[in-house]
């Protein structure tokens, strides 16, 4: 695993950066024989134009602009230098070619992801955290929280004005511009608002839209209500009441920047990278103190454009926090992966449980809102209970008008879940007549807590079969629903769907960061949404994120002279473990905890500087100072260098306890010391791999400082022990039938295992000048060719080559209108290698960025997928490398005659997780 990432490490594997959904939680990706190169269409024809960001050196955005014959979208100025334009494929190709220009970077589409918390948190009451800050009326005080989000409704309670504070916080520059939203949207809660809309276009927007920073989805209003919304309002939700709901920070100001927007097919809902670049410009230039990004990242993260814009706003003293995503539970499913924002896990609070009660006396506990009980009626399975003209199939999927009332009048209907809105299956029990709901889910996912038009309980995998069972068993089923059962199931656990680490693009990054609140929490909603309703439950790590958003703002507001990085160590040095089975990889640090965040004792503070050079691949990630410890294939012994600094006020000694991990040995030097207000201690973590290590797996603890008052600082652990390491790929030509792979031992006996080899023909493309101007390749230089990744698929490779070695090309890989991935160097050669990628059809984008003869660029292209088979054309000299650990050896492999027209491409294995590609052509 670690040799493929090292192969592209702009690459997110399995292309994750398109499947979350907005409402929250999904289910887990898809996992993905070989196959040949679907036919390819007319080798000369040209992609029409797209919108790019355009990155730029200081001083040069006017002189590039001014090369262009084409208008920008926008300009940045306060994170990135650059611009973004509606460009054709030649002025790409031109701008690539330019010293001055830094990335030139298509713009994709993201997703978001998406009772009172503040009592889980323990924030409110005479001893919450909110005292400390001079009570709810001052949390978050003199803080303005920018949400890059789908806007804001601002006439609801949870943004009512603030009282005796000034118009305008202080330092903040922030505009209103309303558009049809009207000249009252701003108060003194709400201190700016925009909308970024020119990429995504604004004629592709959804009919209920509108030109404004006014919120149609709801998102927006969502998060921003968690993040800052007023303290003690009263929420109703269908008509009922459901108490008292406060935002984390009541008392900062909220800058609302709408980048994200629905389209009238839903799965076209999202926010283009252009629109929130230009969004997280302006939040910065108008002053923000902390921005809530909760939005997918893009394959190149955490090296493309929005990456660099958001550590820009880092570098300017903007918080940034955002969301891991909702595609696990696998691993390597984290979203934004970038060491300077703060990455948010999802997890579970208060619980709103209910029981359905069977005839038999069982009792099976689920989620449920409805405080009102159902007694003991007939029980029905939908799938018994279709209408006249409706199918078995859409009964019991309970679609609305698919039930016979006659068949389910005053009974409780069982319905499964999936392919439509699960309130849309109460709505349909409700109108047959039936009295409750039980929902089912036929696989495992999470249980969210929705608000139903009827009582209903949710059950998950295990209960609705248990729920079946009776259904079989029974002729005359009954059930009750009693909303007071509860299973005591304890809080807080990780959601199953929240992203899970490792970060592909890097081992050497611990992601998430921590684990915030994100199942059920209610809020405030756009009643524009459709369903007329100014309160909403919501589940994902978009919740999480808003979360950590508004402690932010209450830690930036007590502490004013922390560094972003040294806020975002406090909320992880003080974190506590989640219920259940968990490790670092699913919670990071852990729950966050702002009583002892207020006043973590010490801190680990990242300069701007070692951030560029991270970003700028000069300094690897281990050597970055994060309040976490993250080492990929660990051979031997790794040292690894922190500098923890006081904030408590007074002078306090420290003593070190290191993690027992099985499988590698923790120390760190020295064990302890003391440090002065102020003061500065670098501590030097040792690494070592012992006997009993579990190759391939990932080992992970805590280690912890632990002061002589109440500070107890710790930072997460994960190593991963490899048994050997290798080339990411070998070369050799076909006709020499043997090449040797070289091999760094990590252990006495290394398994050695073999998927291929794989031919693929090559196929022919001819980038034309096309606009009669010889030094431009013109509408020409681009092609489309579709592509095909059949189920099974553990490797897609994607290898193009030309006849001139001064030629230019680049690729791009799109499922829909989403960048997988992309291969934009400076050369006549460029691959792409996805591990896992999900099965479907793909589009490959092949482009001429510079022809050698000025006019012409003529080449092939090569796709291989590969599944996990020994072809049996492929042969180890050993089935297992043995020597002594750090002993360097080699692995010999032959193979026999083959076709000399096709390129071959296998994998080799050692052990578990290190991987050689061996190519031959």
């Amino acid at each position: 695993m670690r040799a493929l990432r090292r192969l592209s490490t702009a690459l997110l594997a399995g292309g994750l950066a398109a499947s979350l959904t907005v409402a929250g939680a999904v289910g887990a990706a898809t996992s993905s024989s070989a196959a040949p190169l679907a036919e390819v269409g007319d080798p000369t024809a040209a992609t029409g134009g797209a919108v790019y960001l355009v990155t730029v050196q200081k001083g040069a955005q006017d002189r590039v602009l001014a090369s262009l014959d084409v208008d920008p979208l926008y300009r940045y100025t306060h994170t990135i230098a650059g611009f973004s334009a509606r460009l054709e494929p030649a002025d790409v190709k031109a701008l690539r070619a330019r010293a001055d220009v830094v990335r030139v970077e298509r713009s994709t589409r993201q997703r978001l992801q998406s009772g009172s918390t503040t009592d889980f948190l323990e924030l409110a009451g005479d001893t919450g955290a909110w005292q400390s800050l001079g009570g709810p009326e001052r949390a978050g005080a003199g803080v303005v929280i920018g949400s890059v989000d789908s806007g804001l409704w601002p006439r609801t309670p949870a943004f009512a004005p603030l009282t005796d504070v000034d118009a305008r916080p202080a330092g903040f520059t922030g505009a209103c511009r309303t558009g049809v939203a009207g000249s009252n949207f701003c108060t003194t809660k709400v201190v700016a608002a925009d909308w970024f809309v020119e990429a995504f276009g604004p004629d592709a927007i959804a009919s209920n839209e509108e030109l404004s920073p006014r919120d149609t989805v709801g998102h927006g209003t969502h998060s921003a209500s968690v993040a800052a919304g007023g303290a003690g309002v009263d929420a109703r939700l269908n008509g009922r009441p459901f108490g008292q709901v406060s935002g984390i920070a009541p008392a900062a100001r909220l800058a609302v920047y709408k980048a994200c927007w629905a389209a009238p097919d839903p799965d076209q809902d999202g926010c283009e990278t252009a629109d929130l670049v230009a969004a997280v410009d302006r939040a910065v230039g108008d002053g923000v103190d902390v921005l809530d990004v909760p939005v997918s990242s893009t394959p190149a993260a955490p090296f493309d454009t929005l990456s660099a814009a958001l550590r820009h706003a880092e570098r300017q003293g903007v918080f940034v926090a955002t969301a891991a995503g909702n595609a696990g539970p696998g691993p390597g499913t984290v979203q934004q992966p970038a060491p300077w924002v703060t990455t948010a896990a999802a997890s579970t609070h208060t619980l709103r449980q209910g029981a359905v009660v069977l005839g038999d006396g069982t009792r099976l506990v689920g989620a449920m809102v409805a405080r009102t009980p159902v007694e003991s009626t007939r029980l029905v399975a939908a799938r018994t209970a279709a209408a006249r003209g409706s199918s078995t199939h859409d009964a019991a999927l309970c679609h609305r008008g698919s039930l016979d009332p006659a068949a389910v009048k005053d009974a409780i209907v069982v319905c499964q879940r999936g392919v439509i809105a699960r309130v849309e299956k109460s709505a349909a029990v409700r109108d047959a007549g039936a009295a409750g709901m039980v929902l089912t889910n036929p696989y495992p996912q999470e249980l969210p807590t929705d608000v139903h038009s009827v009582p209903s309980v949710h059950l998950d995998t295990a209960a609705a079969r248990e729920l079946q069972r009776y259904l079989d068993r029974e002729s005359a089923a009954t059930a009750a629903l009693d909303p007071a059962a509860t299973d005591s199931t304890p809080v807080p656990q990780v959601l199953a769907a929240s992203g899970r680490g490792p970060a592909d693009v890097d081992g050497d990054l611990l992601k998430p960061d921590v684990t915030a609140p994100g199942s059920g929490v209610l809020a405030a909603a756009s009643p524009l949404n459709g369903d007329g309703q100014q309160w909403a439950m919501r589940t994902g790590t978009s919740v999480s994120s808003a979360h950590v958003a508004g402690l932010a703002a209450l830690l930036r507001s007590a502490r004013p002279g922390w560094s972003p990085a040294q806020v975002k160590s406090a909320l992880m040095t003080t974190a506590y473990d989640v219920e259940g089975p968990s490790s670092p990889l699913t919670q990071g640090a852990g729950h966050v905890d702002l009583a002892r965040a207020l006043d973590p004792g010490l801190t680990f503070d990242v300069s701007a500087r070692a951030f560029a050079r991270y970003a700028a691949g000069r300094l690897p990630a281990r050597r970055l100072n994060l309040p976490s410890v993250a080492v990929d294939d660990l051979l031997d012994t790794a040292l690894i260098r922190r500098r923890l600094t006081n904030v408590s006020g007074r002078t306090e000694s420290y003593s070190v306890n290191a993690p027992d991990l099985p499988g590698v040995q923790v120390t760190a030097r020295p064990a302890s010391f003391t440090l002065a207000p102020g003061e500065t201690q670098t501590v030097r973590i040792r690494l070592t791999r012992t006997a009993n290590a579990t190759p391939g797996v990932v080992t992970t603890g805590q280690l912890t400082w632990v002061g002589q008052t109440d500070h107890v600082v710790r930072v997460p652990v994960a190593v991963r022990p490899a048994v050997a390491a290798s080339p990411a790929v070998v070369r050799a030509p076909l006709t020499a039938g043997r090449v040797t792979v070289p091999v760094l031992l990590g252990a006495s006996a290394v398994p050695v295992q073999v998927a291929g080899l794989v031919g693929a023909f090559p196929t022919p493309f001819s980038l034309v000048e096309a606009d009669g101007d010889r030094d431009t390749l013109g509408d020409g230089d681009t092609v489309e060719m579709p592509l095909a990744v059949p189920a099974g698929t553990r490797w897609l490779r994607v290898a193009v080559e030309t006849n001139n070695p001064r030629d230019d090309v680049d690729l791009t890989l799109l499922r829909g209108d989403d960048v997988v991935a992309e291969a934009s160097g400076l050369d006549a050669r460029e691959t792409l290698t996805l591990r896992a990628p999900r099965p479907g059809d793909y589009r490959l984008v092949v482009h001429g960025a510079r022809a050698g003869n000025t006019s012409t660029v003529t080449g092939r292209v090569y796709t291989w997928t590969l599944s996990d088979r020994d072809a049996g054309n492929l042969t180890p000299a050993t089935r297992t490398v043995t020597g002594t650990s750090g002993d360097r050896t080699r692995l010999g492999l032959t193979w026999p005659q083959l076709d000399g027209t096709q390129r071959w491409l296998g994998v080799v294995g050692l052990g578990e997780g290190v991987e050689t590609m061996v190519e031959l052509s």
